[in-house]
This record gives C-alpha cells, sequence and structure tokens, in this order.
C-alpha cells in the first residue's frame, strides 16, 4: 500500500529502508566472515534506538549459526566470567558468535582495553590477571567450574583462549578514528591515551558508524513498524495513523529500543481505539 503522507515522509520512509538494508547487510556480512580472516570481528555503533541489537540477534537465529549474546556494559571480571562459562560448555573444536551488547564497562579505561586487544587479535585470549579469592565466592557453581578449568597454579586470575569465538558487538559506545586521536592530541588532555587504546580496538574489528539525521531514524524504525508481524492484522488505516502520530511526536520516540516499540505495538490490537493513550502512560512518560 502507498500511505496517504506527505513527501517528506515518504522520502523518510524510502532512506529508512534502504538504511535497515544496508545495517542488515554489514551484520550478514560480520555472521559471513570466517574466523581465521584477517579481521573476523564486527562493531556496530549508533545512537540507541536503532536496532542495532534486534537486528543481530534475528539475523544470527536465521543464519542458523551456533551463537550467544552477552552483556558487555560490566565489569571486565564478569565479561571474562562469561567467556569461560562459553568455552567450558560449547564443544571443543566447535566455533561460536558471540553478540556483545553494549561496550561501556569493557573498553572502560586503558587496561580493559589492552585486555580487549588481545581478546581480538594477537595471543587471542582472555587473561585476567588478579587475584579471585574475593571474587570466586560470589560465582555460582557453573562459573566456578568454568573458571576453575581455567586457571594456572602458576599465575594469578584465569585465562580463556578466544581464538575460536567470532564477536560482532552492538554499541552506543563511538570507537575514535585516527583522525579524531590526532585532534584530541594537538588539543592535550588526560584522556588522551584511553582514546589511543580504544582506537586500537577499532583497528581490530570491522567497524561501522551509522549517523542517521532525526527524519532517517523515523524512516528506519518506521519501516520496522509496519513491517512487524504485531501489525499483520492492523488495517491500512490504523497502520497510516502510526505512521503519522510517530511522525509528530518523534522527540518522545527517540532512543525507545525496537523492542520497546514491538511492546507498544502489541497495544494496538489489545487497545484499538485508544493504543495511544496506553502508549503514553506505559512507554513515553
Amino acid at each position: 500500500m502507498k500511505y496517504n503522507l506527505n513527501q517528506d515522509q515518504l522520502n523518510a520512509l524510502t532512506e529508512g529502508a534502504n538504511i535497515r538494508k544496508h545495517i542488515e547487510n554489514i551484520v550478514t556480512r560480520g555472521i559471513k566472515t570466517p574466523l581465521d580472516s584477517k579481521f573476523p570481528h564486527t562493531y556496530l555503533f549508533s545512537l540507541p534506538g536503532f536496532g542495532k541489537t534486534f537486528t543481530v540477534e534475528k539475523l544470527l537465529k536465521e543464519s542458523g549459526n551456533e551463537h550467544l549474546s552477552i552483556n558487555g556494559s560490566t565489569s571486565m571480571f564478569a565479561f571474562g566470567v562469561q567467556l569461560a562459562v562459553i568455552n567450558h560448555l560449547v564443544p571443543k573444536g566447535q566455533n561460536i558468535i558471540i553478540s556483545v551488547d553494549d561496550c561501556d564497562g569493557i573498553l572502560k579505561n586503558e587496561e580493559n582495553c589492552n585486555i580487549m586487544k588481545n581478546v581480538l587479535t594477537g595471543f587471542k585470549q582472555f587473561a585476567y590477571e588478579k587475584n579471585l579469592t574475593s571474587q570466586i565466592a560470589t560465582l555460582s557453581e557453573i562459573q566456578q567450574q568454568a573458571i576453575e578449568a581455567h586457571t594456572d597454579p602458576q599465575r594469578m586470575g584465569f585465562v580463556v583462549p578466544t581464538n575460536r569465538f567470532k564477536f560482532i558487538f552492538t554499541s552506543n559506545f563511538p570507537l575514535p578514528s585516527a583522525d579524531d586521536v590526532k585532534d584530541m592530541r594537538e588539543k592535550g588532555g588526560s584522556r588522551n591515551m584511553l582514546q589511543v587504546h580504544r582506537n586500537a580496538i577499532r583497528d581490530r574489528v570491522k567497524y561501522a558508524d551509522i549517523h542517521l539525521s532525526w527524519s532517517e531514524q523515523w524512516g528506519l524504525v518506521s519501516d520496522v513498524l509496519i513491517n512487524n508481524i504485531n501489525l499483520d492484522h492492523a488495517t491500512d488505516e490504523v497502520k497510516e495513523n502510526i505512521l503519522h502520530w510517530t511522525y509528530q511526536n518523534w522527540n518522545k520516540m527517540t532512543e525507545r529500543s525496537i523492542r520497546t516499540i514491538e511492546k507498544m505495538l502489541d497495544t494496538v490490537l489489545e487497545s484499538p481505539f485508544d493504543y495511544v493513550d496506553s502508549w503514553e502512560i506505559d512507554y513515553l512518560r
């Protein structure tokens, strides 16, 4: 159906569909890249609400590849424990794709960045070289077993091989380019070395930076929205009303995740005459 939209809306919707396909192509290439290639890992950055994690999880599921999702907005110890459990449980010789959502924690300082460099390239291992006495008791039984399987009596901490892991990072956290680092050095400042280390992470992955105008954001989200299974039984009139409402109220919708929008769409079927009231109360405050 061609919706009764103005030309700006129609252009944004078309552009949004193209951008969504572009993001899907980035993720698909990341999934298909051989683990033994020079750059097997992918880092996808954009502001919140563009469906990065949603897209990665959807395409991973459709690909049939062995995969798991873990949290990157955590301490480096907790991140390493997640990797240890995966390496402990996944049969030897089997490669796995790991989707890492949100990287604030694991890239927050120089020490963490140095650990992550070796996770991605070089030694291809996660090395946590601190005393575990105070932390081991906080872990579950399977986590303790995984850590014990990766400890060496001759050294402190634990080491997890990462040579059979392919990472796809989705993040609201940008990594600086070489030009960014050069500008920071010229301006001076205490955060220069951290940015150098973050740039080194960028050099070790296929880095995709998605910058969109607000109308492109609306077009991308709207393209996902009107093709969502939750609206399969909605009338074209209802879909058109939703498009107009979100366009006029986009300032309320920014940074809402695709999952949140899916939940909002559920209310269209539950409350077809007053779903906007439900949105205002439950999701947009």
